[in-house]
């Protein structure tokens, strides 16, 4: 599993920084999300605000893992976590700068899950989505 392989790991080099949920009455992680200064090519994003005066490559914030255990399903931690992850990528943009929070879908679920909140589908790259950073 990525969070117990790699999260530390990635977490000490300054790779990426892992956010965990514990659900406290089962005493058991609920969920997690990574994120990572990123960046992706204006090739990638197929134009649109995301690409729109931009350096090319765009910076931007990767919400590089999200996971939500069988047990917290359909219970809104998703979308908590999400927004969460908005909040903390918010706050690095205002430091170092960012355009974007942006994920990857791993498949038509995800896909589904980043468009019902509202991420922004790039149209070169239909795995991609992203929502705006304020300045």
């Amino acid at each position: 599993m990525w969070l117990a392989g790699r999260a530390l790991r990635n977490e000490r080099s300054g790779d990426s920084r892992t956010y965990v949920s514990i659900d406290l009455d089962a005493g058991e992680i609920a969920g997690f999300y990574s994120l990572a200064a990123w960046s992706v090519v204006h090739g990638d994003v197929g134009g649109g605000w995301l690409a729109r005066n931009a350096p090319d490559p765009i910076s931007v914030v990767l919400l590089g893992r999200l996971a939500v255990s069988t047990k917290a399903r359909g219970t809104g931690l998703g979308r908590d976590l999400v927004a969460d992850a908005l909040q903390n990528a918010q706050a690095g943009a205002r430091v170092l700068g960012a355009r974007a929070l942006v994920a990857e879908a791993i498949d038509e679920e995800a896909e589904r899950f980043y468009t019902h909140l509202g991420f922004w589908q790039s149209k070169a790259r239909h795995d991609l989505f992203a929502v705006k950073l304020t300045a």
